[in-house]
């Protein structure tokens, strides 16, 4: 098992299945967890670390409240500043950040 964040209760929301045929418009492909709220690629963690500036092994997850103040604060970089290989794992966890941060809903990640 490699790292997974997951949307608290709310794995099968449309609002996940949108976004995540949209990352896939944009980028060719997408976090294969998206669409159920959730991500499970290591480099999803990673571009999630990176834009936050927090720690995506946290055992207590983010609340809600931590999830909407880190989605206002991200900063995320533009796509001509990233590889084309990395547009999915940058836009899939932004996508996931952002919705969350919509539906107000927390975050927990396992390893």
């Amino acid at each position: 098992m490699g790292w997974d964040a997951f949307a608290n209760n709310r794995r099968d929301c449309t609002e996940f299945r949108a976004i995540a045929r949209i990352v896939r418009a944009k980028a060719g492909t997408v976090d294969g967890g998206l669409a159920k709220g959730g991500l499970d690629c290591r480099d999803c963690g990673r571009a999630l670390h990176k834009a936050t500036g927090r720690q995506v092994y946290d055992e207590d997850g983010w609340d809600w409240r931590k999830v909407i103040r880190l989605a206002n604060e991200a900063t995320w970089p533009t796509l001509c500043d990233v590889p084309r290989e990395d547009w999915s794992s940058v836009l899939s966890a932004k996508a996931f950040l952002l919705t969350c941060a919509k539906l107000r809903t927390g975050i927990w990640f396992g390893w």
